[in-house]
């Protein structure tokens, strides 16, 4: 359940992130689907770093529990 609140929460931010960078782009004079294409193509390789960061994260420590848990009822 705490994993998923988290990966919710990196999510938001990531959406977050890339909105802003689509207003910056806007605002610098863009056009709103270049500005769209452009600020996701940036932003693309640190979300999916963050999402997969997080992913293994969780995956290690969901096995580390399962193991010790495991070794400690036996």
């Amino acid at each position: 359940m705490l994993g998923t609140i988290a990966l919710s929460g990196i999510i938001m931010r990531n959406s977050i992130i890339l909105v802003d960078q689509i207003d910056r782009d806007i605002a610098a004079g863009h056009a709103p689907w270049d500005a769209v294409i452009g600020a996701t193509v940036r932003r693309f390789r640190p979300i999916v770093l963050t999402a997969a960061a997080a992913v293994l994260g969780a995956d290690s420590a969901r096995r580390a529990a399962t193991s010790s848990a495991r070794w400690r009822w036996r």
